[in-house]
Parts: C-alpha cells; sequence; structure tokens
C-alpha cells in the first residue's frame, strides 16, 4: 500500500470503532494521534474495558483486543509528552498525504521547543 493513501486517526475509540464496524482496515492506519494517557498494561486494559461498554458496546472483547493491540504500536499519545489533546470534531481519519495541509488549516505544529516530533513508539513514519 502506498504511504501516501495511509490513514492518520485522531481518536482511539472512534477509530477502533470504524475498524470493527469495516469501514477502515487495519493495514490502511499509519498512525492515531490520541489523547489518552495510557502509561503502562493496566492503564491500557482500564481503557479497553472501559471503552468495550461505551464506544465498543456490542463487540466480541477478542476483536477489541486484537486490533488495541495492533495499533498500539502506531499510538501517539500527546498528553504523555505534556502537549495538549488535538480535539477534532467530526474528523476522525485523514490521508497520510494531506496530513501536514490539515495541521496547517488547523494551525498546529509537530514539533515543540523541545524537538519532540509526532511519531509512533517504534518509528513506523517521518
Amino acid at each position: 500500500m502506498d504511504i501516501n493513501s495511509m490513514l492518520v486517526g485522531f481518536s482511539w475509540s472512534f477509530c477502533i470503532k470504524d475498524i470493527l464496524k469495516g469501514k477502515v482496515q487495519l493495514d490502511q492506519v499509519i498512525a492515531i494521534i490520541s489523547g489518552t494517557r495510557m502509561q503502562n498494561q493496566a492503564d491500557f486494559m482500564h481503557v479497553i474495558e472501559s471503552y468495550s461498554k461505551s464506544y465498543w458496546k456490542g463487540y466480541p472483547m477478542d476483536k477489541i483486543l486484537e486490533i488495541a493491540y495492533e495499533l498500539a504500536p502506531k499510538l501517539w499519545q500527546s498528553r504523555i509528552y505534556g502537549i495538549d489533546p488535538i480535539y477534532t470534531i467530526g474528523i476522525e481519519w485523514v490521508r497520510f498525504d494531506k496530513f501536514s495541509e490539515y495541521l496547517k488549516c488547523r494551525r498546529m505544529h509537530l514539533v515543540d521547543d523541545h524537538n519532540i516530533h509526532l511519531v509512533p513508539s517504534q518509528s513506523y513514519w517521518l
């Protein structure tokens, strides 16, 4: 798959829901930028359990976990770095080739004064 046609997501809950619904395929996702703050396995499981009762209600837990574990290395959580979350209303996905244009329209940047780059924990891109 061409990297430019891959997707950047802006909500852990809604992006996983779109994948559960079949609107987006896992292999289309290059990264998810989230307002969550999951710093360890206990935090991760707490969010999974909480969201499975609301956003993902009615979906099998094994499928939720499969998707969440697959996406975890592609997750960037701004709050962990002391950066306010990116709030998007009605926009869950942006194509990678339109990502910087989207941020410019929102007057956002990816590097702060400490050179914290927007990259997933295992450097999948940039």
